[in-house]
């Protein structure tokens, strides 16, 4: 006699690793050695890009708690990697693959792309263009020190 879980694909564990080392991009940051070859690689406007765009959401869902909690940068470092990794486990399994990537395409594409464009349509430019768009990406990465 067979059981249900017998027959059930495994869950991919590149896709859970993927997930924590996504997750796991702010502590990096902190890090000595990593920390350096990270601030390099979001010297490039793509890594720029793909690192605002993942670990925006989740930072900002984390700082809230973090708040409360009086951990403002710990809880959403902590949240960050919590989140990617319960996300890596979600797409590694076969059954959820499909919503969970769907989840990260609306989350992580469209809410920060929301928050840009209130971002360019505060500032001092009143018509939308790619340069703007630019401008302020840019102004993300003098944040980081870059």
């Amino acid at each position: 006699m067979a059981l249900d879980s017998d027959n059930k694909k495994p869950t991919n564990p590149l896709a859970v690793l993927c997930g924590l080392a996504i997750g796991s991009m702010p502590a990096m940051l902190q890090m000595p050695v990593i920390g350096k070859i990270l601030l390099w690689l979001l010297g490039n406007f793509y890594f720029l890009i793909f690192y605002l765009f993942m670990v925006y959401l989740p930072w900002m869902m984390g700082s809230l708690f973090g708040r409360v909690m009086g951990l403002p940068i710990l809880i959403p470092t902590i949240f960050c990697i919590f989140y990617w990794g319960t996300l890596g486990c979600l797409v590694g399994n076969p059954k959820y693959s499909k919503k969970a990537w769907f989840y990260i395409m609306i989350a992580h594409v469209f809410v920060p792309m929301v928050f840009l464009l209130n971002a360019i349509r505060f500032s001092e430019n009143e018509s939308f263009s790619i340069s703007s768009l630019f401008n302020v990406i840019q102004v993300f990465s003098q944040m980081l020190g870059q």
